[in-house]
């Protein structure tokens, strides 16, 4: 779990880790669709859901954008 300290990771970054990832500063979940598009104009609408990153094609290769959840999450979904 990134928020406790190991080999490598200090007490200190743990905390840090820890509080971003409670904050929803970290994007810990990343999800594929076949419906880019037609995904984030659906979920434009939900109530608490706000688009971070509109559908982007990315310079690596993926297209992709981000939203931020009414849990506080920066999920970033891509085109499958």
């Amino acid at each position: 779990m990134l928020s406790q300290p190991e080999p490598g990771r200090s007490e200190e970054d743990a905390r840090a880790l820890s509080e971003l990832l409670a904050k929803g500063g970290l994007t810990p979940v990343h999800m594929r669709t076949d419906d880019l598009g037609g995904l984030f104009a659906r979920l434009a609408d939900v109530e608490g859901v706000s688009v971070v990153q509109e559908p982007t094609d990315q310079f690596w290769g993926v297209r992709d954008g981000a939203l931020h959840d009414p849990a506080g999450n920066f999920p970033r979904i891509e085109q499958a």
